[in-house]
């Protein structure tokens, strides 16, 4: 998304950062000529492609300069670069660390919230999941472990530790995540229902008793879908089974309790 920038003229007789504004909401080149930071956008049908090779080391160090004498005479600028380098960069006139931003398109979204061409939501996840997975090969981290993100992993390289971020990407592990807690679910299934039983001490009591709770999941549904008119349902809707399984299970112990000790209570008048 960089276009060349255009000729720089006019620009000696402007202070660090006039230039600065200049280059940035202008497009001028007061450097000399150099592919810079982004003024339009660039499309393309996805037949062009473009090499990312080092820009030589004096160009490097002359635009690092008058950028920092910039921050240091604008207050603006200082707000503007901030954002991409160190929070002791501005003082040090170096920095150790630098973020980037790189803007994706995304499909069309209707007023109705859903996606207009449902072909193009379909490309946008294939592009998503295939530059993860090129990130997670990069930086060997493994999506091959049970119960374990890979986003937990360090994305290293010899000499660079790396921090990437995407809405998109967040959106998919937040999925995958569900679907792995949802095997948590089927465990604490089986552990409520074996602790019952061992409670109870009868199998029969123990089974109903589970089904009186995983019972109560369809009558919510009736409720929040056809008597509220409830569209909405997501992955985090089915990890209510937490809440219901704790809340069902201290209930049916409530009740052996009570009734248990209603002999004894019967029996002392």
């Amino acid at each position: 998304f960089y276009v060349p920038w255009q000729s720089g003229g006019g620009c000696a007789s402007l202070s660090p950062s006039e230039r600065l504004t200049a280059e940035v909401e202008e497009g001028v080149a007061c450097s000399g000529g150099y592919t810079g930071m982004p003024t339009a956008p660039f499309w393309t049908d996805g037949s062009h492609t473009r090499k990312c090779t080092l820009l030589d080391e004096a160009y490097v160090a002359e635009r690092a300069a008058w950028l920092y004498a910039a921050a240091a005479e604008h207050e603006g600028v200082r707000d503007r670069l901030g954002f991409f380098l160190a929070s002791d960069a501005l003082q040090l006139n170096e920095t150790h660390a630098s973020r980037s931003s790189v803007p994706l398109g995304s499909p069309v979204v209707g007023k109705d919230g859903r996606v207009v061409e449902p072909w193009a939501a379909t490309l946008h996840e294939d592009f998503v999941e295939a530059a993860k997975k090129r990130l997670f090969n990069k930086f060997k981290m493994r999506e091959d472990r049970p119960f374990w993100s890979p986003w937990r992993d360090s994305a290293e390289t010899a000499d660079l530790s790396i921090r990437f971020l995407s809405g998109a990407m967040l959106q998919g592990e937040f999925g995958d995540l569900m679907k792995t807690d949802f095997f948590m679910v089927i465990f604490s299934i089986l552990f409520v229902l074996v602790y019952m039983c061992y409670h109870t001490g009868c199998l029969t009591l123990g089974c109903l008793g589970l089904l009186m709770i995983l019972l109560s999941f369809p009558l919510a549904l009736f409720l929040y879908v056809v008597v509220f008119r409830v569209r909405y349902f997501a992955m985090i809707h089915v990890l209510a089974i937490f809440i219901a399984l704790g809340v069902g299970a201290d209930d049916i112990f409530v009740y052996v309790n009570a009734w248990r000790h209603s002999r004894r209570v019967a029996t002392s008048f």
